[in-house]
């Protein structure tokens, strides 16, 4: 789906999965009709390249970070950017924060959280009160400069994955430390809860690994995979795609190997699973790529995997 006029870096899914959003270096977002795969809105705003975006638990509003550190909050319905948080706002000092690299919000929807690798801290915006939390990735002391968040599907877990290496989970309500991963000997660029809440998909350089979420133990090592940015669970739990370079794969859990992969025409820089699983959507440097997720399956019937 052609709009953007530079590299796509994000793209994110509404609740119901009929609207896809995408951020591209241009600074714009746009929103996307998945069955008409036509462009029904441009947002602009934005001063610098667009990193992140995600939509609420509704789907009326839209979060979105940038490479200047600045937060957007949109109204999807009508385009209007309701609010811009800059990173004095939140820093309160003259340095800057660095680019917003990941953002998320929270399954209740009342908390966006975002990953701030130059300063080391997350960010957690209460959006009903104006109040914005700040927190260490890591335990006070340690240097940790997380990459990308991640809430539990219940809410109760928070995750943060670290340039470091390492993987950290706070409590999602009272933001306690409760566990941190061994040093994983990758720079951690994306992570993901499976539905049930039971694992967290870690994807960095030369690793992808499955953690317990409660433990962040390494459970089971995901062989045969080259350096990578991104990882999505599919809403079942028993896919998970991966994005490599130039490459999708999609990965059974139960049977624990690769059953199906997909070359693209230029660097993938995100992708995620619709809510319902029928789609698959990259965000690639040449555009915004939506694929049925029974046609990338059906070519391992047909023996093309």
């Amino acid at each position: 789906m052609q709009g953007h006029t530079e590299c796509v870096t994000c793209v994110a899914f509404n609740s119901e999965g009929l609207v896809l959003a995408s951020g591209s270096n241009d600074r714009t977002i746009r929103l996307w009709g998945v069955v008409s795969r036509k462009e029904l809105r441009v947002l602009s705003g934005h001063e610098d390249w667009v990193l992140s975006v995600a939509f609420d638990p509704c789907g009326r509003r839209l979060v979105s970070g940038s490479q200047d550190g600045k937060i957007g909050l949109w109204d999807v319905d009508t385009g209007e950017l309701k609010l811009t948080v800059n990173d004095r706002d939140y820093l309160h000092s003259p340095l800057k924060a660095g680019p917003v690299t990941s953002i998320t919000h929270s399954p209740g929807g009342d908390c966006i959280a975002w990953a701030s690798p130059v300063t080391g801290h997350i960010f957690l915006w209460y959006v009903s009160t104006g109040k914005i939390v700040s927190l260490t990735a890591g335990p006070v002391g340690e240097t940790a400069g997380p990459i990308c968040v991640a809430f539990s599907p219940d809410g109760l877990f928070l995750a943060a994955g670290c340039g470091e290496g390492r993987v950290f989970i706070r409590d999602g309500r009272c933001r306690e430390m409760l566990a941190s991963s061994q040093d994983l000997r990758a720079v951690i660029s994306s992570l993901a809860f499976s539905p049930c809440g039971q694992y967290l998909a870690v994807v960095g350089d030369h690793a992808y690994l499955l953690l317990d979420s409660t433990t962040c133990q390494v459970v089971r090592v995901i062989p045969d995979v080259e350096s990578g940015n991104c990882v999505s669970f599919a809403p079942d739990g028993r896919l998970l795609a991966i994005s490599s370079g130039w490459s999708i794969r999609l990965w059974d859990l139960e049977q624990g190997h690769a059953i199906a992969e997909q070359g693209v025409s230029s660097p993938i820089q995100q992708i995620c699973f619709s809510p319902d699983g029928q789609y698959l959507a990259s965000a690639e440097y040449d555009g915004v790529k939506l694929w049925r997720t029974t046609d990338l399956l059906r070519r391992v019937s047909d023996g093309q995997v």
